[in-house]
């Protein structure tokens, strides 16, 4: 044989060991993993079995409640003295806890809430999978020092004495049903929920915002030629400007309402009720929340106040909290307000985005401005041609009979715009010049608005959640709940909405 037979023999011998010895350790791998995959399928099924046993011994969260399987004696609930509560959820329940342990510091109650009730709503805030369960349960354990997974261990619940824990304090259960309310009522408000938000800090009755002003100057730069003699640094060459700073003051002022009830306020007769208070109080709260954010106006003078121009309002109109969307454009910038001559055309849609700044530039991006129309206008727009049609968008913009856009901006019916009158009467509607006229029964009110906002502009503050207290009434033997929240708005610059006035309806 040749050398280079040979070489080439050897090569392919080697090639062939190589090949061999590959395929061994390939083989070998794939045993171990196919023993590693058994062997953790296995563990998982013990786990999962030792689990469901242990669920199944300590009554937990399927033993709440009597059970009578095949006939057999019914067992015995472990957390028998709870089931009265089985049909409030956790946002009845810290309504209802919060409320009579009120009632009890404040000497109305010989008793306040009962361990049960702290129990039941121990044991709902524990299951809580909900957004706020998280926050909850760190409070219970941080301010109540109540472990929540002690809570549904049946053995140890019954150990607990919720009533009376060690360091429980009031703040806990404070803090639990003014967030819930506090949340329900402002994002079911779906003008101030589009708001960004912030808190007043405690011990403060106002907070400066700081906020972005003039931005630096550009110049055209020429090339560096020369060398400074003393300091041996090329020369500058790009003209220096500054940045400018400035800051917003965000007051808050004070808005409640009151619900009055009958002596007989222990937890047995407050139960049946109970969501029903809540709800109206969390719609309620909503609507006027609302409200307040559109037509807010702080002025008290006569004939001034763009919900009472023809009059003087009487102090304790809760428009007079904040001053709101519709007064900027209205009275404090009023380039950003016209008239749209009694007519409604979909182009006034556009002329009012137009006067958001130097050539409607703070109008120009249209994922952070929204038309808001009152709900006389939203049933009169809904008929314009145009809307009905394709002739100015190429999908419909009318869907399951609401308007959703125009000219690509979203359109939202704020149906408490307008509400001067109050909530439940008020006809919606304003004067030729967009303000509320209370004189002649309001027969001077017979047209609308379009109200275009930029929702980044804006910031809305709260010093006070919603936050409940009770009254005693003797001569009326009778109690009262107290309801307050303190609340502020302000804007960035006058830019920050615009309105087209006498709009036919």
């Amino acid at each position: 044989m040749t050398p280079e037979e040979i070489a080439q023999m050897a090569r392919e011998s080697m090639q062939a060991a190589l090949t061999e010895e590959r395929n061994r350790l390939e083989a070998e791998a794939k045993a171990a993993a196919d023993k590693a995959a058994e062997i953790e399928s296995a563990v998982k099924a013990a786990v999962a079995t030792a689990q469901r046993e242990w669920l199944k011994s300590s009554n937990r969260l399927s033993d709440r409640r009597p059970a009578n399987p095949q006939n057999q004696a019914p067992v015995q609930a472990v957390y028998a003295d709870t089931r009265r509560f089985d049909h409030l959820d956790v946002n009845d329940l810290s309504f209802l806890v919060g409320v009579t342990e009120q009632a009890h510091r404040d000497g109305k109650s010989s008793t306040g809430a009962s361990e049960s009730a702290f129990k039941a709503l121990a044991i709902r805030i524990a299951e809580d999978k909900g957004p706020q369960g998280d926050e909850a349960r760190r409070d219970m354990k941080a301010i109540a020092n109540i472990d929540p997974a002690d809570v549904v261990n049946a053995a140890k619940a019954n150990e607990l004495d919720y009533s009376t824990q060690a360091g429980y304090g009031d703040e806990w259960v404070g803090v639990e049903y003014s967030r819930r309310l506090w949340e329900r009522i402002r994002f079911n408000a779906p003008v101030t929920s589009k708001i960004p938000f912030i808190e007043v800090p405690q011990s403060a009755e106002s907070v400066y915002v700081p906020l972005e002003a003039a931005d630096p100057a550009w110049y055209r730069v020429a090339q560096t030629t020369g060398t400074n003699a003393t300091t041996g640094i090329p020369d500058s060459t790009i003209t220096g400007s500054k940045l400018a700073t400035d800051r917003k003051l965000l007051t808050v002022d004070k808005m409640g309402a009151r619900v009055s009830f009958a002596e007989e306020m222990n937890e047995d007769s407050l139960i049946p009720w109970i969501s029903q208070l809540r709800a109206q109080l969390e719609r309620s709260g909503s609507e006027n929340l609302d409200a307040v954010v559109i037509d807010g106006d702080t002025d008290t003078s006569a004939t001034t106040n763009i919900n009472h121009i023809a009059g003087t309002p009487g102090g304790t109109e809760n428009y007079i909290v904040l001053n709101g969307l519709r007064k900027l454009a209205l009275v404090t910038n009023t380039a950003n307000s016209r008239s749209a001559s009694g007519a409604l055309v979909d182009t006034d849609f556009l002329e009012t985005l137009k006067l958001m700044g130097v050539a409607g530039l703070n109008a120009a991006d249209r994922a952070r401005v929204t038309f808001l129309v009152d709900a006389n206008l939203n049933w009169k727009i809904m008929q314009i041609t145009s809307v009905k049609t394709r002739d100015v968008f190429t999908n419909a913009t009318i869907e399951n009979g609401m308007l959703t856009g125009i000219w690509g901006y979203p359109v939202l019916a704020a149906p408490f715009m307008h509400a001067a009158y109050g909530i439940a009467t008020s006809p919606r509607k304003v004067n030729t010049a967009g303000k509320v006229d209370q004189s002649s029964s309001g027969a001077n009110n017979t047209t609308g608005a379009i109200l275009a906002v930029r929702w980044d502009q804006w910031l809305f503050g709260y010093k006070r959640r919603l936050t409940l207290k009770i009254q005693d009434i003797p001569n009326a033997d009778s109690q009262q709940i107290v309801a307050t929240m303190r609340v502020g708005l302000a804007y960035r610059d006058t830019e920050a909405s615009a309105i087209s006035y006498n709009v036919a309806i």
